[in-house]
């Protein structure tokens, strides 16, 4: 991995950004003692009825395959993630707890699509953009097709709280679950950054 090009870029950005992190994984940063691991973070979610400030994460949340990697509302300690793609599909469906069963391949409806993703840490400002903008899983071809690519690389760090939320415009919320259970899957694309195997 380390002859990708990429690779030497995203870790000089670690580098820059090391004293965000925990003290534990700064010292594992200046020290050499880290390594980039491609990774994906996925978080899915019912958001039927949502409306004015939607949290999708809680701190009371486990880690569960197929629905959530996040374990409460923060990253343990020494594991932050560097991420510069994203992506945000839509999905019904008639039945509840379906989120780690379904293909979020749907166009997005108005009422999502003018929604925001607001993703904070602690006093930080993670990514605050348009749904519209991150909304590709209905034309993509395949899986790449389906990311935005960011602008600048955007990283979360260990140890501190976590909020992911979807704001809607004044007045716009989503159909509730008596129409259909409304579903969003949430994917960020980069590296893990984490300890070197002994």
């Amino acid at each position: 991995m380390n002859n990708l090009p990429l690779f030497p870029t995203v870790l000089g950005f670690v580098r820059d950004v090391s004293n965000r992190f925990s003290t534990s994984l700064q010292e594992l940063i200046n020290g050499g003692e880290i390594t980039l691991r491609t990774g994906e973070i996925v978080l899915r979610r019912n958001v039927s009825g949502a409306s004015s400030i939607q949290d999708l994460l809680k701190a009371s949340d486990n880690q569960e395959d197929g629905v959530s990697d996040f374990d409460g509302n923060r990253l343990p300690q020494n594991r932050g993630f560097v991420f510069w793609k994203i992506s945000l599909g839509y999905q019904t469906h008639a039945d509840a707890d379906m989120e780690a069963k379904l293909l979020y391949d749907r166009k997005a409806i108005a009422e999502l699509a003018n929604a925001t993703l607001r993703i904070h840490q602690k006093d930080r400002r993670v990514l605050h953009i348009p749904v519209r903008a991150i909304i590709n899983t209905d034309t993509g071809q395949n899986v790449a097709d389906q990311y935005t690519e960011l602008p600048a690389f955007s990283f979360l760090v260990d140890e501190q709280p976590l909020s992911v939320q979807l704001v809607f415009p004044d007045g716009v919320s989503m159909p509730t679950a008596t129409t259909a259970n409304q579903y969003i899957e949430l994917r960020m694309f980069g590296f893990d950054v984490e300890r070197k195997s002994a």
